[in-house]
């Protein structure tokens, strides 16, 4: 039996909701909400959005803010329409979970290019995200918000003490 979901990468979910090369596909999550398993979540990696060669995400995603990870891949900056996309997707899907549900998000960021160090940083997405995902979350579902980055160790504790609670 599996007794607790933690999922703290949600790239894929973004990919598909935003045209992005490593989508999902609409049933990314839906697997242990659907089974009642306890479900942890987390908008890791929702920052940026996959797309191709520089050329083809200028063209795809025009007046964004990009890093080229290599000839073929760019990760282009999530806007807060893309993450405001995401919540909504998100509290969608956690509205027919048969099972407790908790989403933790990380006010300073969410992947190491939406950090100090990172190339697409910017502290003004975060609590775009956050504020409207509990806008659209269904009732009793707790977001708890965090003032820290995904990378943190507070952050990870605060995951683990969730996971401990959910047993």
């Amino acid at each position: 039996d599996i007794s607790v979901v933690i999922n703290l990468s949600l790239i894929e979910v973004s990919d598909y909701l935003n045209q992005g090369l490593f989508s999902g596909g609409p049933d990314r999550c839906k697997a242990s909400l659907e089974k009642g398993v306890p479900t942890i979540l987390a908008p890791g990696c929702i920052d940026i959005i996959v797309a191709g060669p520089e050329e083809d995400a200028k063209v795809r995603y025009p007046g964004r803010r990009y890093h080229v990870h290599n000839a073929s891949l760019t990760a282009v900056r999530s806007e807060a329409e893309d993450l405001k996309r995401v919540a909504e997707h998100m509290a969608g899907l956690i509205r027919e979970a048969k099972g407790p549900v908790a989403f933790f998000v990380p006010l300073h960021g969410f992947s190491r290019h939406d950090s100090e160090q990172g190339h697409l940083h910017d502290l003004s997405l975060p609590p775009v995200f956050s504020s409207h995902l509990k806008s659209v979350m269904p009732e009793g579902v707790p977001v708890v918000e965090l003032d820290c980055h995904i990378n943190d160790a507070l952050f990870a504790q605060k995951i683990i003490e969730q996971a401990v609670a959910f047993q």
